[in-house]
């Protein structure tokens, strides 16, 4: 029993940072794990001016698609908060580090990707091997060529 909390200590400080599994769910037959993310600290800190005193808005879920863990597809259904800060009076998000740029992806899936067509050189390769579909590779492997060679 002991061994639980310490694996999902370290896999949320590791993984999902300033975010802790609530619950996890494993689909045997489609070969897939949920796992259920919210925040770790009571209140967020405003992005702008680093300030603690903030009113939370509203909670918000969104679900991400992760690197699969054992041949299984990672799914994660994260809630976050919208807020707006008492001392700079602007309205913000919760930062989410562990995500890819405006994307339905972690960045560890967007590194995977990216370094699969390093190797290989074909979309249609690397969509299969990593499951994801044609235009997902093409466009995760677009950002990462606008943001390093562009």
């Amino acid at each position: 029993m002991a061994i639980v909390p310490d694996f999902q200590s370290d896999l949320t400080n590791h993984f999902f940072k300033g975010f802790k599994i609530s619950s996890h769910f494993i689909d045997d037959k489609a070969k897939e794990i949920h796992f259920y993310l919210e925040p770790c600290s009571e209140f967020p800190v405003c992005p702008r001016c680093k300030g603690k005193n903030v009113v939370v808005h509203e909670y918000r879920k969104r679900i991400v698609q992760d690197d699969s863990i054992l041949g299984y597809k990672t799914v994660l259904f994260i809630t976050y908060r919208t807020f707006k800060c008492k001392f700079c009076n602007k309205y913000s998000t919760e930062k989410i580090e562990f995500l890819s740029e405006n994307s339905r992806f972690t960045t560890r899936v967007a590194d995977s990707v990216n370094e699969d067509l390093e190797r290989a050189g074909s979309i249609k390769d690397t969509a299969e091997r990593t499951g994801l579909s044609w235009s997902s590779c093409k466009r995760i492997h677009k950002r990462y060529l606008k943001k390093n060679i562009l």
